[in-house]
């Protein structure tokens, strides 16, 4: 990686690059009873539950000014479609099997809509 540095540099000062636009989310938290309201831009993904994991967190979810409800449950995972490959990878708990099978469950007309070959999800 030490080797590369220079050449990256070169090429960033050149002006020798590409860039992608990326979705991110806006997160908005509003918590009167700890008086916290913060708003941050994210990239990857979001992850909220409570600190204690013995305990149950109690969330209500606004998106794009829709009230979807309030819940109750160990946390939530809100992904972008950045994140959302690397949240099905690291947990490895989901496999391109699960998915096809959900995928006919639903009524997907072609079983690769989502799924590589190699079990990536094609976003």
């Amino acid at each position: 990686m030490e080797v590369r540095i220079p050449l990256i540099l070169e090429q960033l000062l050149s002006s020798k690059y590409n860039y992608y636009y990326r979705t991110r989310a806006l997160l908005e938290i509003d918590c009167p009873m700890q008086c916290l309201k913060k708003q941050k831009l994210c990239l990857n993904e979001i992850f909220a539950a409570e600190k204690d994991v013995s305990n149950t967190s109690m969330y209500k979810l606004i998106i794009d000014g829709k009230d979807m409800g309030k819940f109750k449950s160990s946390g939530i995972i809100i992904s972008t479609g950045t994140g959302s490959s690397g949240w099905l990878y690291s947990a490895r708990q989901i496999t391109a099997h699960d998915i096809e099978i959900v995928q006919k469950l639903l009524g997907s007309v072609h079983k690769n809509d989502l799924v590589s070959q190699h079990g990536h999800l094609n976003l």
